[in-house]
């Protein structure tokens, strides 16, 4: 393809090989959409936090993509930031989609104390999340679990 050409041939031509690649990603996104729906199968992605950081580091543009939910990895430390920027996350995604398919925000399990998790939950709640999705990759303890369910939502 021309687009590795294209990105050693300056700014210039770095910026029109973003454009192509995300471009490219997108297409590849949505042949995988049509293949999915036409069987009547539900599509879901794990995508990066907001859809602002998605754009700028994986070229993802989530939102535009037809899926029937989305799962943003918010995962606060990895960007230096404190947990009530899961609320800030949450709404970036929640307002960009508005209401094309439900958010569920991705809680990176290790980086929250079990006391914390439902003050976490709660944050993406009050952002419009239809859910929370908690990415645990063996992280979540027996208070993890605890905690979960004092809950009241």
């Amino acid at each position: 393809m021309n687009w590795i050409w294209m990105h050693s041939r300056g700014d210039e031509g770095a910026e029109v090989w973003k454009r192509q690649f995300a471009q490219y990603r997108s297409a590849g996104i949505e042949g995988v959409l049509t293949l999915v729906h036409n069987g009547t199968q539900a599509l879901s992605a794990a995508v990066f936090a907001t859809p602002e950081l998605a754009r700028t580091y994986v070229r993802q543009d989530w939102p535009s993509w037809d899926l029937d939910a989305a799962f943003p990895m918010i995962y606060h430390p990895y960007y230096a930031k404190p947990a009530m920027w899961i609320e800030t996350a949450t709404r970036e995604g929640v307002d960009e989609i508005g209401g094309k398919f439900p958010l569920y925000s991705g809680l990176f399990v290790g980086a929250i104390e079990a006391g914390d998790l439902p003050r976490a939950v709660e944050r993406a709640a009050d952002a419009g999340a239809a859910g929370v999705c908690l990415f645990s990759h063996g992280a979540m303890t027996d208070a993890h679990w605890r905690a979960l369910t004092q809950i009241k939502m």
